[in-house]
């Protein structure tokens, strides 16, 4: 007696390229940035001046004041003097990632206190 005949699986049903929407690329320069009402998810939103395509969405301002904080603090941590090897790599790692976890943030924060000081300790966003 044989097996039974296997069924196709995986591959034919997942979606093909044609089944996804293309959407049109934008050749005007001129943009508008529209800040979306507080009850949002998104702040704002970048969509072109003429066609009104959407192009990106914008970040919180309090996120852009967090993320120049953040590079603030990780410039002058690197500009420190008795950092172990360890704490100069995260430094270095830390300073090219766009967003830290919270673990990250409490390591920062530790740094902060340690070789910073209070003054730069304090006020984080």
């Amino acid at each position: 007696m044989s097996p039974p005949p296997k069924e196709k699986r995986g591959c034919d049903t997942a979606l093909k390229t044609p089944a996804i929407p293309k959407y049109a690329a934008c050749r005007h320069s001129a943009t508008v940035e529209l800040v979306l009402p507080p009850s949002s998810v998104h702040h704002a939103t970048k969509r072109c001046l003429h066609c009104g395509v959407f192009l990106k969405w914008l970040p919180k301002p309090k996120t852009l004041l967090r993320r120049r904080l953040t590079a603030f603090k990780l410039a002058q941590l690197g500009m420190c003097e008795g950092l172990s090897a360890w704490e100069r790599v995260f430094i270095r790692d830390a300073s090219q990632r766009k967003k830290l976890s919270p673990r990250q943030r409490g390591t920062l924060d530790q740094l902060c206190a340690t070789y910073l000081g209070a003054k730069h300790h304090e006020g984080v966003v």
